[in-house]
């Protein structure tokens, strides 16, 4: 798991003191270290929390953690209890399970207005975690309030790709430039998996920060770029030897000046894969991160929080 973690916790209102008795036990909960904390009356009628966070160091030896895991835990094993009683309605006065929640105030009623009970609802709960890795992802639970995005940004690249696909590009003297204008396409490299994934080429000006000077300056920077599969970084590389020069290239390698970058979709852990050299200057880089969304009716946390766990203490 990542260093630093952030995500989301989204259950029933009706578990509220079961969380505080979970992970804060025999002290006060601290509702305040959460980012978030927002309720809402969901479109089946259930009052519902998220709770937020970042920055969190998830580990499991970490007994705050632990006492979090806990309550997803049991949240688990609610939500597959609540199926053994199938919609039942209960009467006003019948013990309703822990289980199983009830619609506030839905109330069923009989031909003659008379209230007869109070009817199950289906209920979800979820959590999702987001690491500093991309690919370190974690959601759990069936809640429909959250999900993982997962985008690329190409930066200054995105002229060239939007998605997956790969840039290979290297600053260019106005004489180097002429030299690679003029070569034909048929002469750009090649994909050795897929010979017909040619490269693309492209020469622009842009403005660079010389590190050493401490001045920006323009320049010109020819890309090379595609669909994967990518050349071989060899083929690239030599392909601006061949035609620039050995020592005109072993020098821009060793001044940093050359950034590459491919993107491939993961489907496994449903993100980018990014990999490359220098690419972090040029602001190409991927998204992964935990999403949350809600309909229904907004409701005051503070209020809810205090309506729900004055009910427990009076239970």
């Amino acid at each position: 798991m990542g260093y630093r973690s952030y995500g989301n916790l989204v259950f029933p209102a009706k578990y509220l003191p079961r969380f505080a008795e979970t992970v804060y036990p025999d002290k006060e909960p601290n509702f305040g270290e959460w980012d978030d904390r927002d309720a809402w009356r969901n479109p089946q009628g259930i009052d519902m929390i998220r709770l937020s966070y970042s920055g969190w160091k998830w580990y499991e030896s970490y007994s705050d953690i632990q006492r979090i895991e806990q309550f997803m835990s049991d949240l688990g094993e609610l939500s597959d209890e609540q199926w053994e009683y199938d919609n039942k309605v209960f009467m006003l006065k019948e013990e309703i399970p822990d289980s199983v929640v009830t619609a506030d105030l839905t109330k069923i009623k009989a031909i003659n207005n008379f209230t007869v009970g109070l009817k199950q609802v289906e209920w979800n709960w979820g959590f999702n975690r987001q690491g500093e890795e991309t690919e370190d992802y974690d959601q759990y639970g069936d809640c429909d309030n959250l999900s993982h995005e997962s985008d690329i940004d190409w930066g200054y690249f995105t002229e060239y790709v939007s998605d997956e696909g790969w840039i290979y590009a290297m600053e260019v003297t106005p004489a180097e430039k002429a030299i690679l204008e003029a070569v034909k396409p048929e002469s750009y490299p090649v994909a050795k998996q897929d010979r017909s994934k040619r490269a693309n080429q492209d020469i622009f000006e842009t403005n660079r920060y010389d590190y050493k000077t401490q001045k920006s300056y323009q320049t010109n920077y020819c890309v090379l770029y595609g669909h994967l599969p990518m050349p071989d970084i060899a083929t690239l590389y030599g392909y601006f030897k061949r035609h620039l020069g050995d020592s005109a290239v072993e020098e821009k390698d060793h001044d940093d000046r050359y950034v590459w970058a491919k993107a491939s979709w993961n489907s496994d852990s449903q993100t980018y894969h990014l990999e490359g050299m220098n690419y972090c200057e040029w602001e190409v880089y991927n998204n992964s991160y935990p999403d949350f969304s809600w309909e229904g009716k907004g409701l005051d946390f503070d209020q809810v929080l205090q309506s729900y766990m004055k009910v427990a203490k009076e239970e």
